[in-house]
């Protein structure tokens, strides 16, 4: 979690057996509302977002994920 509302090196997973990958975020209201706390993430936070992902084929294939917008956060379960 980047709670300094940096929009680079975040990371994320696909929930529960999914893939953990890094991604930046271009969401700018939501990097304003982390850095001001106006939205407060803890560990176990969830959220459900607009994904770009960019698939590369070279000698092995690169796959880019950027959050474009998320649209809702959600606190960890069983808070």
């Amino acid at each position: 979690m980047k709670l300094n509302g940096s929009p680079k090196g975040w990371t994320f997973d696909e929930g529960e057996g999914g893939v953990e990958f890094v991604a930046n975020v271009e969401d700018e209201e939501f990097l304003v509302a982390v850095r001001d706390r106006k939205i407060v993430l803890e560990h176990g936070s969830s959220i459900r977002a607009i994904v770009r992902t960019v698939q590369r084929r070279t000698t092995r294939t690169r796959t880019d994920r950027t959050i474009v917008e998320v649209k809702e956060v959600f606190p960890p379960s069983g808070a």
